[in-house]
């Protein structure tokens, strides 16, 4: 029988879960007892668990997705018909990608995300036996062509912030004037971190250090990656990097804390989802993040 312990799925047994169920010719499950996953026997059966589900609908619907969500109008357009033409989809999929190594990598971080939404799930589903670790999400390194660094010269990050708040201008239109307030304040600290890629700087996040009568906050005036470049990871990394900083920053400074604020306009619907899960809360617009 299953140990009363919970099993924890830490990141070798999350690729092991997403490798099986990929692989739909020879079906697994998970051994609570060994904590693996194994090929299916009836002798298995009392002690073992049922792996998420993933049929080639699920992988063709995923394609749909990361295609639907493409700004490459070419690249969007050959993709699609492959998809129309429901014949040798996958294979096709896979070779028109070939050629575009980010585009390549923005696919698999895509399809990896998507599966993974699956098996957290599937964990929640049944947490009185397994227990979901984010862990292997918050420390998988950056992919060895990116560098995440501190900025020290805020004036070398600005060609970055100019084209951040360029895409933010076409996406509220006439609003461009309501986007002022979300600037950095001027003779304000700031804390900022970048990523470099091959070909120079390709995301950036900054944000203004205030003191509040009680206690302090920073307020974001930048979290960008160009385009070319999402998908992969780089934000959330960009994020998470930026939430450990605020909070050295204000241990060393007060000790009481701060507040970081989100208040950027934004089109996509998933940082809802994201931002939940960092343990946000919505508020006035905008949202709020207690940094102890």
């Amino acid at each position: 029988m299953p140990s009363d312990a919970p099993l924890v799925l830490t990141p070798q047994l999350l690729d092991d879960i997403l490798y099986a169920m990929e692989n739909q010719e020879h079906p697994r499950v998970l051994d609570l007892i060994s904590g693996k996953v194994v090929e299916f026997s009836e002798e298995l059966e009392a002690r073992m668990l049922p792996l998420p589900e993933w049929t080639s609908l699920d992988g063709f619907q995923t394609m749909r997705a990361f295609t639907a969500a493409l700004r490459h109008p070419e690249v969007k357009a050959e993709l699609t018909a492959i998809l129309d033409a429901g014949v040798g989809v996958f294979k096709a999929f896979k070779a028109a990608l070939k050629p575009y190594a980010s585009l390549t990598r923005r696919w698999l971080a895509f399809k990896r995300q998507t599966m993974e939404r699956r098996v957290e799930s599937w964990a929640r589903a049944w947490q009185e036996i397994l227990v979901w670790s984010s862990n292997g999400e918050d420390e998988a390194p950056l992919q060895e062509d990116f560098q995440l660094f501190s900025v020290g010269d805020l004036q070398a990050a600005q060609p970055l912030t100019e084209r951040a708040w360029t895409e933010t201008a076409s996406l509220w239109g006439p609003a461009w004037d309501l986007t002022l307030l979300w600037r950095p304040l001027q003779r304000t600290p700031e804390l900022a971190w970048a990523v470099e890629g091959p070909g120079g700087w390709v995301g950036l996040i900054r944000g203004s250090l205030l003191s509040l009568p009680g206690g302090q906050a920073v307020d974001l005036s930048v979290w960008y990656v160009d385009p070319e470049f999402r998908g992969v990871g780089l934000g959330r990394a960009l994020w998470r990097r930026f939430r450990q900083t605020v909070a050295q920053t204000v241990a060393q400074s007060s000790g009481r804390g701060a507040v970081l604020l989100y208040r950027l306009p934004s089109a996509e619907p998933y940082l809802q989802a994201f931002f939940e899960r960092e343990g946000g809360t919505f508020r006035g617009g905008g949202w709020e993040f207690w940094i102890a």
